[in-house]
């Protein structure tokens, strides 16, 4: 696609937007991956074999089109997801989408999976599972969400209890960069060795603390087994020995500690995403994603010890982060520790459907946090009824119309089809401007559902429109070839209340035109300051997607 070098993304890590350009080529992706070994370990040992396969890979894959690397943050299964996670993984797919199917990359997505950590043990503790199958069960429930939602799904999946060798070869070769130690309860990161050596840490801009600013800092409690406040885990010790009750055999439970040459224990949270991603992506990937909670410490702390993996200083090429999901008009974060959540299961049977919910993240930009309310979900199902009419009206005009005549007004509405084109993907290559774009589909539909009104346009520039507006909202997960159920008796009865609202509104501002007319000949400037009242009124109506069509006045 010659139009793919003009998409712009806004880089958490440069706090910039910048043209986006694939550093990798398809068959680059297929570099034999690091796995039990550290990294010069793994030079040492690509046995002929692997160099064939890869070689082979490179010829299959060097003339298709360029390809994007990107690896993004999946959930800690132990709980249902809830409309946060909905939120940003409905964000990212709807960028995804655009990158494919508007811009023409080959997006290669890899979605880590954390499958084992403290939240998913305590939970299993308590409700008496295994760890493995309890995080399983919540797997599956996070995919068919994601079904539900319409999201693509990932081309990889990667999860830690997977990925046990690859993690602690990924700690051999920090080791022997000299930038971890050992600890009385695990493997640190040493921050302070890092940043001595020439290294940057906390790019992202958050998490500079003492031990960056102060190298001579004393260190934390020292019961801990870490030097400095900045130092995280690597490799988790089981000094305790509890990982007895899970061993294998006689019915007991699998075991979640696991033998290394630091001793029995279980990565560290940080760690498991720059081993996996590196383990299919090498060196560099071209983006990074998650929430925007997981700038500090997650991502922060995945550059660091990437870079000392590598030996290098862009591991990531663009850090894309999404807002948060909110409640209480913005002042309270939904989260899972705060127990104000809601199901994705329980959104889509008793709050709206997947259409509606994709329309209401559409509306906003995908860095932008976004309050979540009853009535901003009746905004988005109104907005998408009012599509729906847009459709049928033209199917119906198609149906009904006899005239192929181009006028005046067919030149007008294919001019405006063209601009419309030109301004949604100007939208999409600026940072994925998805609000600029619904605007615009919005202006366009209110344009056609005029012309349709006047009577004066063949059926052909309609169809065109119609068939535009559908293009580009397909782009991003919208398609208009099915029913759409309304689901929610409050969503219901907020969109009832306000179409009954709207329609008072529209009546009475009638009766005032009528007013103005019949009753007010004689005093023309009453009469002008009606209709420039009706004017105004109609103007609000349409900057709130409500579409007024003037009729003759008797």
């Amino acid at each position: 696609n010659n139009n793919t070098m003009s998409l712009r993304i806004f880089n958490t890590l440069t706090k910039t937007k910048q043209l986006f350009t694939p550093s990798l080529s398809s068959a680059s992706l297929f570099t034999p991956p690091c796995s039990k070994h550290s990294r010069t370990e793994c030079n040492k040992h690509q046995d002929q074999q692997q160099q064939q396969i890869h070689q082979q890979q490179q010829q299959q894959f060097q003339n298709v089109q360029p390809t994007v690397t990107w690896y993004q943050c999946g959930p800690t299964v132990y709980d249902d997801s809830h409309i946060g996670h909905a939120l940003c993984y409905v964000r990212f797919d709807i960028i995804r989408r655009i990158m494919e199917d508007v811009f023409g990359y080959k997006v290669v997505q890899v979605l880590g999976i954390t499958d084992i950590d403290d939240k998913i043990i305590n939970r299993a503790n308590e409700e008496d599972k295994d760890w493995k199958e309890l995080s399983a069960y919540y797997e599956r429930k996070f995919f068919s969400d994601c079904d539900a939602l319409g999201i693509r799904p990932p081309s990889h999946i990667t999860r830690v209890s997977d990925h046990i060798e690859v993690i602690t070869g990924f700690i051999e070769g920090i080791e022997e960069k000299g930038h971890c130690y050992r600890g009385s309860d695990g493997v640190y990161f040493d921050v302070e060795k890092f940043v001595q050596d020439g290294h940057t840490y906390a790019k992202l801009g958050e998490g500079q603390r003492n031990v960056v600013n102060n190298p001579n800092s004393e260190g934390i409690q020292q019961s801990s087994g870490k030097r400095h406040q900045n130092d995280f885990a690597l490799w988790k010790l089981n000094n305790n020995n509890n990982n007895n009750r899970d061993r294998d055999g006689d019915g007991n439970r699998t075991p979640y500690f696991w033998d290394s040459k630091y001793g029995t224990g279980r990565p560290g949270w940080h760690i498991e995403c720059s081993a996996m991603a590196s383990s299919l992506f090498g060196p560099f990937m071209d983006i990074h994603s998650g929430g925007k909670d997981l700038m500090y410490p997650h991502h922060t702390n995945e550059l660091a010890q990437s870079e000392s993996f590598h030996g290098c200083s862009d591991w990531v090429g663009c850090f894309l982060h999404s807002g948060h999901l909110t409640l209480n008009d913005g002042h309270e974060k939904m989260s899972k520790s705060l127990k104000n959540t809601i199901s994705i299961s329980d959104l889509l049977t008793q709050h709206t459907t997947a259409d509606v919910f994709r329309l209401f993240c559409l509306q906003s930009r995908y860095r932008s946090d976004i309050v979540f309310s009853v009535d901003a979900l009746a905004g988005a199902t109104s907005l998408l009824e009012r599509l729906k009419a847009f459709f049928h009206s033209v199917e119906e005009y198609k149906q009904g119309s006899t005239s192929s005549r181009p006028t005046a007004h067919c030149v007008q509405l294919t001019q405006e089809v063209w601009l419309f084109e030109d301004e949604c993907r100007n939208a999409f290559a600026d940072d994925f401007d998805t609000p600029t774009m619904i605007k615009a589909v919005s202006r366009l539909v209110r344009s056609c559902n005029k012309h349709i009104a006047c009577k004066e346009v063949s059926p052909y520039p309609l169809l065109e429109a119609s068939r535009c507006v559908k293009r580009v909202l397909a782009a991003t997960g919208l398609h208009f070839n099915k029913e759409h159920q309304i689901g929610g008796e409050r969503v219901q009865e907020q969109i009832e209340a306000a179409t009954t609202a709207t329609q008072i509104a529209l009546d009475f501002r009638q009766r005032l035109r009528k007013l103005a007319f019949n009753d007010c000949k004689d005093d023309k400037q009453l009469k002008g300051k009606i209709f420039q009242l009706c004017d105004e009124l109609r103007s609000e109506l349409e900057e709130n997607g409500v579409d007024v069509v003037d009729k003759p006045l008797r």
